[in-house]
């Protein structure tokens, strides 16, 4: 249990170190590239998460010996993030849809859809992305 808890510490260090890059990449893209706030996000999200893969793949889950398959690797990550979106947006939607105070204080709502993502992203990180070694 220590190490489960340890592991998700370091992956929520890395979500807000990839935060901080999607945020400040998009702020880039739209003042200083000329992208829109669709393009310009699209760019954040895959810069950003590819800096959340690179640190998880190091830093996470460094001892699950993930250090080949780097394309393949990235690209579930990416499939795997998809799935901790919809978690994320659909818990904000559900929650500002059906209940009030949420509805009135919608960041409690973010706040709630952000947890749920990080927990789908962190279970399928760790069960389809960073798989651990088969044993010998």
């Amino acid at each position: 249990m220590k190490a489960v808890l340890r592991r998700l510490i370091r992956f929520g260090a890395v979500g807000v170190i990839a935060f901080a890059v999607d945020a400040g990449s998009l702020w880039v893209a739209v003042n200083h590239l000329g992208l829109g706030l669709y393009s310009g996000r699209a760019l954040s999200f895959v810069l950003a998460a590819t800096v959340a893969w690179y640190l998880n793949r190091r830093f996470t889950f460094g001892d699950r010996g993930s250090h080949g398959r780097g394309h393949r690797q990235w690209a579930l990550y990416l499939l795997a993030s998809l799935t901790g979106a919809v978690a994320n947006v659909g818990t904000y939607a559900l929650l500002v849809a059906f209940l009030a105070p949420f509805a009135r204080t919608p960041t409690l709502a973010v706040a709630a859809g952000s947890i749920a993502g990080m927990l789908v992203n962190f279970n399928a990180y760790s069960r389809f992305v960073f798989r651990r070694p088969p044993m010998a």
